[in-house]
């Protein structure tokens, strides 16, 4: 293999997951208009031999230094007069992508009916994946921007990336808006008095909650789920309010 080759294969490897990972979260949002469940779809889809079940979960974006920079990368490589959108399918890759990133911005704004301010948001999962204290291009990223614009109080929690969200915040916010901003150890801490709960990583501390105790803990019981990890009737079924991808 030449060495151009061998460099189209490594940024061709993640244009196509991320490619396959956007049709699936287009596929989710037309869940939602239609009343299906992407759970169900995503069974149905990954049954086909042709297609197999790796990749086809949605979410709430890709993020990561590699697929980033890659997706750039090979993007700069098309004619000039496709890098910027219009006929490109890499442009819309990205564009899905980023946009993934604010779904339950989107869906929180919608339920308190375009009115966040002074309303408290616990976030669990700041890491682009589990494991790993990078949060660059993660969905936490331009969630918390877009939620302390809108005057939101943050109560932070991950297990690996808080030292490195810490050091974010306090680069990228004024004194002020720091303040709106807390850190905790603790997955439960971070939860109480929230007026939401956003799940944006699939670590097993998260899987099976104590609903109980979040309930005691959050002013408003309301689970927004980025990984579909849960059964959506088991959480409304202990009176949350319950926001899925795609469901």
């Amino acid at each position: 293999m030449t060495p151009a080759s061998a460099e189209l294969t490594k940024y061709g490897t993640n244009a196509m997951l991320a490619t396959r990972i956007s049709l699936m979260n287009e596929l989710a949002s037309i869940s939602e208009v239609i009343d299906a469940d992407i759970e169900e779809v995503r069974l149905g889809l990954g049954a086909d031999k042709r297609i197999g079940r790796a990749y086809l979960y949605p979410g709430t974006g890709l993020g990561g230094d590699h697929f980033t920079r890659d997706l750039e990368r090979i993007k700069s490589m098309l004619p000039q007069a496709h890098q910027k959108g219009g006929h490109s399918l890499l442009q819309a890759v990205i564009d899905i992508n980023e946009n993934q990133k604010e779904l339950f911005f989107r869906k929180l704004w919608q339920h308190f009916d375009c009115n966040l301010k002074g309303k408290t948001v616990a976030i669990w999962g700041l890491g682009y994946k589990p494991h790993t204290t990078s949060i660059e291009s993660s969905a936490s990223v331009a969630l918390i921007k877009a939620f302390i614009h809108q005057g939101c109080n943050l109560q932070l929690h991950d297990p690996f990336a808080l030292d490195t969200a810490k050091k974010w915040v306090h680069k990228h916010f004024s004194n002020v808006q720091q303040q709106q901003v807390s850190f905790h150890t603790e997955m439960y801490d971070a939860s109480k008095q929230a007026d939401a709960l956003c799940v944006l990583t699939e670590y097993k501390a998260f899987w099976s909650p104590d609903l109980t105790l979040l309930k005691e803990n959050m002013q408003t019981p309301i689970i927004l789920d980025g990984r579909n990890l849960y059964n959506k009737y088991w959480i409304e079924d202990n009176h949350f309010s319950y926001y899925g991808v795609g469901r």
